[in-house]
């Protein structure tokens, strides 16, 4: 897969801008800022996709962990200081005075990366959000102040309470119950919408099952991943198998629809955060 070139008003607008061409995470690319912009000039970006992607949305790769043992990178005190006082700094003016741990500070494969956590406070939760949604933005936040105060753009990974790693175990949970439902039923289960790096999550989980293979559909917001049985595999037990009705029950996180429309795809409702449903 070749590199792109994409430009923005502002090297995250450019960065966007390179992800979307490529269909993959920030942490699945190398970049390099070819112009951070200034005098009404646009900034640019290159975006090469990693040797360890395999093609298509899959990004089976391993991905930027927040771990501070997570690879080699050469410690740099100013943009651990910085990191450390914008957060701390944020969580002051938010009411939620807590701790801060920088993991990691410095370059990984020539990108400036800053991996932190918040690892002691009071009501964090408040800082996670549904599906981890405010804990994005206050990332996107964090890096918006750590990129002005060096004056170069900065990857920023930030975890809170160990959100990141108790998220994870849930979709590759809800991958793996979804894998045995398209078993079961030989059809297509479609999960519910996610960012990149949670699509690259189920993909990876299920990437070496015998029985059932991943891809994604949609666009922006509304892109999600679709686990179906292998052809052999339905060749081998058949079509698709008729599901037993079930009466709706509350929504919750990982729930899914047994029925569907006659001669179409399922569209029942289902529980946020991860659910999935037939197709």
């Amino acid at each position: 897969m070749a590199s792109v070139e994409t430009s923005g008003p502002t090297v995250d607008d450019a960065i966007d801008a390179a992800l979307e061409k490529l269909d993959l995470d920030e942490d699945q690319v190398d970049l390099e800022i070819l112009s951070e912009g200034d005098d009404g000039q646009p900034a640019r970006v290159r975006a090469t996709p990693r040797s360890e992607v395999v093609g298509g949305d899959t990004g089976l790769e391993s991905g930027v962990s927040l771990s501070a043992d997570a690879g080699e990178t050469e410690w740099d005190e100013g943009l651990a200081t910085a990191g450390r006082e914008i957060v701390e700094d944020l969580l002051d003016y938010m009411g939620f005075p807590g701790e801060v741990d920088v993991l990691r500070a410095g370059k990984e494969n020539g990108t400036p990366t800053l991996a932190m956590a918040v690892v002691d406070g009071e009501s964090m939760g408040a800082l996670i959000g549904r599906r981890g949604e405010t804990l994005q933005a206050f990332q996107f936040i964090t890096q918006l102040l750590v990129n002005r105060r060096l004056g170069h753009w900065t990857r920023v990974l930030l975890d809170i309470e160990g959100y990141r790693s108790r998220r994870e175990r849930y979709l590759k949970d809800t991958a793996l119950r979804a894998a045995e439902k398209a078993m079961r039923y030989r059809e297509s289960i479609e999960l519910d919408p996610m960012i990149p790096s949670e699509r690259r999550i189920v993909h990876l989980t299920l990437a070496t099952h015998e029985f059932v293979t991943t891809h994604s559909e949609g666009e922006g917001d509304n892109r999600r991943v679709i686990v179906e049985p292998t052809p052999e595999y339905v060749q081998q037990h058949g079509g698709p198998a008729e599901r037993p009705e079930r009466a709706p029950g509350p929504g919750g996180r990982g729930g899914f629809s047994r029925g569907g429309r006659p001669g179409g795809r399922g569209r029942g409702g289902f529980g946020g955060g991860g659910g999935y449903r037939g197709r």
